[in-house]
């Protein structure tokens, strides 16, 4: 976990999903997310640009993250199908899932 010391419980609750959707890969959730302060570590531009170092279905992952988290992933349905292995594929439905139902108001 970050150590936030500004998030909300919504921030905190949102990043765990989103770092369980990772498979609770540290390297990605750290690589996304700012170590201090409940934000994303760069601006979206330059964390898609940097994260070409990532394999295929990481850089799905982080997309979709960044989508979670607002809006800025550029995830696209195709990817998610056709780059994420089996268990991938399954945490991240299940994690848009949870994140569509999570504030119970939906």
């Amino acid at each position: 976990m970050m150590n936030w010391k500004d998030a909300c419980n919504s921030d905190r609750r949102l990043f765990e999903l989103i770092h369980v959707m990772m498979g609770e890969n540290t390297k990605l959730s750290s690589f996304l997310f700012h170590p201090e302060r409940s934000s994303l570590s760069s601006e979206p531009k330059e964390l898609l640009r940097m994260m070409k170092g990532f394999s295929s279905g990481e850089q799905v992952l982080l997309r979709v993250g960044m989508d979670l988290w607002n809006g800025s992933g550029g995830a696209q349905v195709g990817d998610v199908i056709s780059r994420l292995d089996g268990g991938s594929f399954r945490r991240v439905i299940e994690g848009m899932i949870r994140a569509y139902t999570q504030d119970g108001q939906r």
